[in-house]
């Protein structure tokens, strides 16, 4: 009898610690970096022809503009994210 009352403790001292650590804090939450990216920078200017578009487009436009006097070249890989 004593070790069915210890196995029930247990369980449920297991569950306990389980539930307590799933347990989120939405005030420690922030937004992803990659959303609060400029479209402009230094004169350079990425747009796409809708602001939103539908998962099952197949293809989407990027304008890239240089308002800058200057030839501009980049490294950095460009992404879109879908949501």
């Amino acid at each position: 009898m004593i070790k069915k009352y210890s196995f029930v403790a247990f369980c449920f001292i297991s569950l306990l610690i389980i539930f307590t650590g799933c347990q989120t804090n939405d005030s420690n939450l922030e937004e992803s970096p990659a959303q609060n990216r400029p479209n402009s920078e230094n004169g350079i200017t990425i747009k796409t022809e809708k602001e939103e578009y539908l998962t099952s487009v197949k293809t989407i436009t990027l304008e890239i503009q240089n308002d800058n006097n200057e030839e501009q070249m980049t490294g950095v890989h460009f992404f879109l994210e879908k949501k």
